[in-house]
């Protein structure tokens, strides 16, 4: 089926999802480090592996591709996260069991539940 422009007639058209598509490349790079040294308290060694993707897009593309996602997601585990220590703490203070240990150990546990859920936001 060929489509007409409305205002000129021309039939070099295209659907703005195509024009989108046409305009974007996506890539993936990957890396990995590994190193190692001698000092005065000895040896030490060291890996360290990192991916990196990234989007181009002609200023065509831009124009009509759809809206950028948000970070779904992050707000529900810093919320659920905020929650979940503020229960442990006030578990903690009421049995007075260890707490400073205690403290440590969920204080740990929410800052990892919290970058969890950066994570899963910024990678959908």
């Amino acid at each position: 089926m060929s489509y007409a422009c409305p205002k000129c007639g021309s039939e070099n058209t295209q659907k703005i999802t195509a024009v989108a598509a046409s305009g974007t490349t996506e890539g993936t790079s990957q890396t990995t480090t590994v190193g190692g040294g001698v000092g005065g308290g000895g040896f030490g060694a060291g890996v360290a592996s990192g991916t990196t993707k990234s989007q181009f897009q002609t200023e065509l593309a831009k124009r009509f591709s759809p809206p950028e996602k948000e970070m779904e997601g992050v707000f529900f585990h810093i919320i659920t996260g905020l929650i979940i220590y503020a229960v442990v703490m006030a578990v903690a203070a009421f049995f007075i069991i260890g707490f400073g240990e205690q403290i440590i150990g969920e204080f740990l546990a929410t800052v990892a539940w919290l970058a969890f859920g950066v994570w899963y936001g910024l990678r959908r």
